[in-house]
């Protein structure tokens, strides 16, 4: 049996899907709004979006959304590079969510924590991928800053659902642009990571 807190979040990402595919909603105000909602629901410093760049190894990882809830919490490291983000994402694609109390004890997100967590201050994380076919296109994390933090069960249960649900969002608004539309920077990118997923006929 659901919790109410899964029911609750469940009720709000059909009202965010719908928004988006009626086109009231723009990719970059529901990804927004998907932090937003991880943040209130699971009550963490701070919830960051990022979408996958293949081929730019420089910018591997992009930042493309976090929470306003923590719009005092700046995100100073908006692109993170091939090597500080490969041994995470494999690790996160073999788990398929990763509950990190402690990223200092982690020797797998060793090369993360230098070049993000611990600048940013971010200690413990819980992280999910959006992932089409069988490739990460890209990772919400849920961020606790400053203090170590035992995730719950329910909690990762929320994630994962949030994560499937951004998912099919995703690969609908990739399905819905034509080679002719001008696209967003979001929109663009979501076009890119995803073409280098084998997912979406167009690379903007």
């Amino acid at each position: 049996m659901q919790s109410t807190r899964l029911l609750a979040v469940n009720e709000t990402l059909r009202q965010l899907s719908f928004e988006l595919g009626s086109g009231s909603r723009e990719l970059a105000g529901h990804l927004d709004a998907i932090a937003d909602l991880l943040k209130v629901s699971l009550d963490c410093s701070r919830v960051t979006l990022w979408l996958l760049q293949r081929r730019h190894p420089e910018r591997t990882l992009d930042c493309t959304a976090f929470s306003s809830h923590s719009r005092t919490l700046k995100v100073g490291r908006c692109a993170l590079p091939q090597p500080a983000v490969q041994a995470y994402l494999d690790a996160l694609l073999a788990s398929g969510l990763l509950a990190v109390e402690d990223v200092r004890q982690a020797p797998a997100l060793a090369a993360l924590d230098a070049a993000y967590c611990r600048p940013e201050g971010v200690v413990a994380t819980l992280d999910a991928a959006f992932v089409v076919n069988g490739q990460a296109v890209g990772v919400a994390c849920c961020e606790q800053i400053g203090q170590p933090r035992r995730w719950l069960p329910e909690e990762a249960a929320v994630l994962r659902r949030v994560a499937q649900a951004v998912t099919l969002d995703l690969a609908r608004v990739a399905l819905g642009v034509k080679p002719e539309d001008e696209c967003s920077d979001e929109v663009r990118r979501l076009l890119q990571a995803l073409s280098a997923a084998g997912q979406g006929p167009h690379t903007g």
